[in-house]
């Protein structure tokens, strides 16, 4: 997928608008039930919300701007209180599976 390393996410240039994007990944393999949260790093994990939000396409909610799409889920990952259930781990669990519900 290219991942940048640190706090980055894919170049604006790689991504284009958001209505004009397609899932790189035919949707299989982006909402499953194999997606590991713990396995993965946040790059990737914030890479599969952007997918699940195009396939969605509900992109018009962030009027175009990955930024703020970006912004929106950092905020929401650094907000979340450190206990062993109800973390940034298990909310993206439940935003891939609400997805694969929702696209099946």
């Amino acid at each position: 997928m290219g991942l940048l390393k640190g706090a980055s996410f894919r170049s604006e240039k790689g991504r284009g608008s958001l209505n004009s994007q397609q899932s790189t990944s035919s949707y299989g393999s982006v909402a499953t039930v194999n997606q590991d949260p713990f396995v993965k790093d946040e790059d990737e994990l914030f890479e599969l919300l952007e997918d699940m939000v195009t396939e969605l396409d509900v992109t018009a909610v962030f009027d175009n701007d990955w930024t703020a799409f970006r912004n929106l889920c950092r905020t929401m990952k650094n907000n979340y209180n450190d206990n062993p259930f109800h973390n940034w781990e298990h909310g993206f669990s439940v935003a891939n599976m609400a997805t694969l519900f929702l696209v099946r």
